[in-house]
């Protein structure tokens, strides 16, 4: 990379690429996740906008790929340098995608930036959230995004409007009713109440446009937190603190009885001290 391109570099990448062939551009984008995000995403972007289908093909793969990296290191909860760059390249290359995003662009372009932005998180889905309130994204244009997304990503951007103006949310609020009624499966949404406890932030009442099956207390305490599985005891003790007003004192002594793993004592202790 460095032999093909000297000098290259955040200063002086704009007018490097005006000299570049097609040939040293495309070279450029497949090596993109090879740099650093701030850097890797200018070759990129700027792949994505040009008029040669071969240099748009190979930016987009390269940001699925830059994508797929950021989220791994999102999940790496548990080494929070790993975790705190991802949240650094997330925050970082949203903001470069959604500087992308006018009402003109193509079509395809706005919903490929789109989609890339709820697949970076809670950063990227801030920016999601960003683009439509501001009208640079049509509803429409949202509508058929959020049906190729998976629901984790729809319950973030749903996560967004729960904190936008109170004229935005009755504004946008009949839609995101709507994008609530198409969450069908319950571990997105025992994940997401959990994240909402570690932020520790309250269950909005609009929450309850979730189907109650899947947010049910009682299928809760007799699946996840009867699980043996300690994540997903955790996560299912956190979700219930906010599905229901006062969690049992019962089922916390029940659940801390006896109970060698730290994580999960620490959980119980967190809900009571919440209380």
């Amino acid at each position: 990379m460095a032999s093909s391109t000297p000098g290259f570099s955040i200063n002086n990448f704009e007018s490097l690429w005006e000299t570049l062939d097609e040939e040293s551009k495309a070279l450029i984008v497949e090596q993109a996740c090879d740099l650093s995000p701030e850097l890797g995403i200018l070759p990129i972007l700027r792949g994505i906008t040009s008029f040669h289908f071969n240099l748009r093909s190979k930016a987009k793969k390269s940001l699925e790929s830059l994508k797929d990296i950021i989220q791994q290191q999102l999940k790496n909860t548990e080494d929070p340098k790993i975790y705190n760059s991802g949240l650094e390249a997330s925050a970082m290359i949203s903001a470069k995608i959604y500087q992308q995003i006018t009402p003109e662009m193509p079509f395809n372009d706005m919903i490929f930036f789109l989609k890339t932005l709820l697949w970076l998180g809670d950063k990227g889905s801030y920016f999601a959230f960003k683009a439509v309130y501001q009208e640079m994204i049509s509803l429409d244009s949202l509508k058929k995004v959020v049906q190729s997304v998976d629901q984790p990503e729809r319950l973030l951007l749903v996560d967004q409007y729960l904190q936008a103006t109170p004229a935005d949310r009755l504004k946008f609020g009949k839609l995101f009713k709507k994008i609530l009624g198409t969450i069908n499966s319950r571990e997105p949404v025992i994940e997401f109440y959990a994240s909402l406890f570690d932020r520790k932030r309250d269950a909005d009442p609009f929450l309850n446009n979730i189907s109650f099956n899947l947010r049910d207390p009682e299928t809760l305490i007799q699946n996840e937190i009867a699980s043996r599985s300690p994540a997903i005891k955790i996560a299912g003790l956190k979700a219930l603190s906010l599905m229901k007003t006062k969690v049992p004192v019962q089922l916390l002594l029940e659940t801390i009885q006896n109970e060698e793993v730290k994580k999960i004592r620490e959980a119980v202790y967190s809900i009571i001290e919440n209380s």
